[in-house]
């Protein structure tokens, strides 16, 4: 395993940038109405978090830092899984089996999708595809996450901050943590950032954009209570 390396600089960029992003939500959001300006502002100031990123790219030199030789390959995310499966296979415990019924459906949809290694020219279709499926597994979630909440008897709030937020983060903790282990700490840490200011920005900026397109309406009945707990919990260290 490498030694981490902060280069604090893409840091207090993407930090800097996430504190204006929360600044936005607060600003935007204080009326509980979400108005077609607002949901532009919010597009477009990730669009300029792009653009900044991209001329950083260009025109900063980063700070190169001794980092010693790697002693062994890292291996990829879908190889550690694999290994991790196979080290499970050979146990075929009970949690094995009730993983494998649980995951059922989805590897049945999953094999009607072409394998894009083997066939090329199904890259794109496959990735509108992916699109498509993604969107209607959080479709369901949602409305089973909601259901649960009215179950269980706790605000849907509190199962957004738990439960959805929890799953959405498990890929990019993977991803960071894998960078950190190659020794790109501030590659990991910028990583966790970036994710919060894309999902301020375009996960709830460009839906409302969509929504106030096709409705011609704003976006009212917020509620400024689950706001003002949400801005708090992302000014959280």
């Amino acid at each position: 395993m490498r030694t981490s390396y902060l280069n604090w600089r893409p840091i207090l960029r993407d930090s800097i940038f996430y504190a204006f992003s929360i600044i936005l939500l607060m600003v935007f959001l204080q009326d509980n109405c979400f108005t077609l300006a607002e949901a532009w502002g919010f597009v477009g100031a990730y669009l300029l978090y792009l653009f900044i990123l991209f001329l950083w790219a260009r025109y900063v030199k980063e700070i190169k830092l001794n980092e010693p030789a790697a002693e062994e390959e890292i291996p990829q995310p879908l190889i550690m899984l694999e290994h991790a499966l196979e080290e499970e296979r050979k146990g075929k415990s009970a949690l094995y089996f009730l993983k494998r019924l649980f995951n059922y459906p989805i590897e049945l949809l999953l094999s009607f999708i072409p394998d894009v290694e083997k066939r090329p020219r199904w890259t794109i279709p496959v990735f509108f595809i992916s699109l498509g499926l993604i969107g209607f597994s959080c479709y369901w979630l949602v409305l089973a996450a909601e259901s649960f909440a009215r179950i269980v008897g706790v605000p849907p709030a509190i199962v957004a901050l738990t439960i959805l937020a929890g799953g959405t983060s498990i890929p990019e903790m993977i991803s960071s943590a894998i960078v950190a282990r190659q020794g790109r700490g501030d590659m990991a840490i910028a990583n966790a950032i970036g994710s919060n200011i894309f999902d301020i920005l375009m996960s709830l900026g460009f839906p409302v954009l969509i929504y106030i397109l096709i409705k011609g309406e704003n976006l009212e009945g917020l509620s400024g209570d689950g706001i003002g707990t949400s801005v708090q919990i992302l000014f959280s260290p």
